[in-house]
């Protein structure tokens, strides 16, 4: 099967710009030399940009004479460039014309991508998770690749659009709520596109930390969404009923009192009313966006959490600290297209933590790009946890993008019901 083409849309598309240059300015923007299918087009496209960035005039003129100085002009010659206008409407519409070209070359992609993926399926000795994976990579691109070109925004239409007491005043508490009145308060709840990366060393508990932010979105009606790399949903079941009632897990029936048992089937009520889901099945990033946007379609998707970064699996082929920093800054552009807070749970780099045991920036384990990506960076700090009695920690605030910083929040950890408290909560 051949590709799909459109020569005639391409060749008005070029004649267009040499007709009138300042098409050159939204064509730059949403033209790449690969949407051109014939080989002169895409050198003739190469000169005009060229010709463009440097600012210099655009004609068929200087469009010929820099062909010619690079020893291009033989597979578009002088003839060629004076005639490509033939067939162009005396009203010419550039605009119709690009997005002919664009939406045409997108066509060509999604079939290479296509055939490269039944090509790999129909060879029995390439393994079918990695199959996969690529496919849903493949998939992953070509919708990034799709909104190439998108519209800027000046400060007068943020004005029109928002208003100057939107734009001005006090910052709200306007995301999803969290547990914890002043940490809640210090972030205005978490918001659409953060990335929020938690940071802790092993035993610590992260995972506890994260689930119940998670009950709190999933009572408050708001759909989490937990890829889980290292827990069971059991496991982590049990710990959220413990949670929301109070009661710990490793007590038997026969040894709770009235109470504690109404307290757990009441907890377990309220999450068959208002569940958490769980992912245990994607074992890469592109697996879980691609879980995360089917998720979507289904349910009222409010939050999504990551336990944790450095579980991810690695394909082999490149540095570990590289693939880490690829996939927090993949996790980050999926907060921001699906508009949903992701919470990233990380562990620490020992070797960066300072002699008196603290957590700094940097410390984020595998990789120095973390906290880049990071909208809000957290960490727990205090001393190892006791498995009988409660134990005080800081949380700390190491960075937030639109507020404050650098502080503490006291809290003590319940190792009977895995949940984080404010003191004074």
């Amino acid at each position: 099967m051949n590709l799909p083409t459109v020569p005639d849309a391409e060749r008005f598309v070029l004649a267009s710009i040499l007709m009138e240059p300042s098409h050159m300015d939204d064509a730059r923007k949403k033209l790449d030399i690969s949407d051109f299918s014939e080989e002169r087009h895409r050198r003739i496209w190469k000169y005009l940009c060229q010709l463009y960035d440097t600012r210099e005039p655009i004609g068929v003129d200087t469009l010929y004479l820099a062909m010619q100085k690079a020893g291009d002009h033989e597979i578009a010659p002088l003839s060629y460039l004076i005639d490509m206008d033939l067939g162009l409407p005396q009203l010419s519409n550039i605009d119709a014309y690009v997005q002919k070209v664009t939406d045409t070359s997108m066509r060509r992609r999604i079939l290479v991508s296509f055939r490269q993926i039944a090509a790999r399926a129909a060879d029995l000795s390439d393994p079918l998770p990695q199959i996969i994976e690529q496919f849903e990579k493949n998939i992953s691109d070509l919708v990034d690749e799709s909104v190439r070109g998108a519209e800027l925004i000046s400060t007068r239409q943020l004005l029109e659009t928002l208003g100057i007491e939107k734009l001005l005043g006090p910052r709200i508490m306007s995301g999803l709520q969290i547990p914890w009145p002043t940490l809640n308060k210090s972030l205005c709840g978490l918001q659409p596109g953060q990335l929020i990366v938690l940071l802790a060393e092993t035993m610590r508990g992260k995972t506890s930390f994260a689930l119940q932010i998670a009950t709190k979105a999933a009572l408050h009606s708001t759909s989490p969404l937990i890829w889980t790399l290292e827990m069971s949903p059991y496991s982590m079941y049990r710990r959220l009923v413990a949670q929301i009632s109070g009661v710990a897990p490793e007590h038997r029936p026969n040894e709770l009192t009235f109470q504690e048992r109404d307290s757990q089937r009441e907890a377990v009520v309220r999450l068959n009313d208002c569940p958490v889901w769980f992912d245990t099945t994607s074992d890469s990033v592109a697996a879980f966006i691609a879980s995360m946007r089917k998720f979507r379609r289904q349910n009222r998707f409010g939050l999504a959490v990551v336990d944790y970064l450095q579980l991810i699996r690695s394909d082999g082929n490149r540095n570990r600290a590289e693939e880490v920093s690829d996939n927090s800054r993949s996790l980050k552009k999926a907060a921001m297209d699906l508009q949903i807070p992701i919470l990233v749970l990380s562990q620490v780099d020992r070797a960066s933590v300072k002699g008196d045991g603290e957590i700094g920036l940097h410390s984020a384990k595998n990789s120095g790009d973390i906290e880049n990506d990071a909208d809000v960076l957290l960490w727990i700090q205090g001393k190892e946890f006791s498995r009988d009695e409660p134990t005080d920690v800081k949380l700390h605030v190491g960075k937030q993008r639109e507020g404050p910083a650098g502080f503490n929040v006291p809290m003590r950890f319940h190792p009977n019901t895995q949940t984080f408290q404010e003191f004074g909560d």
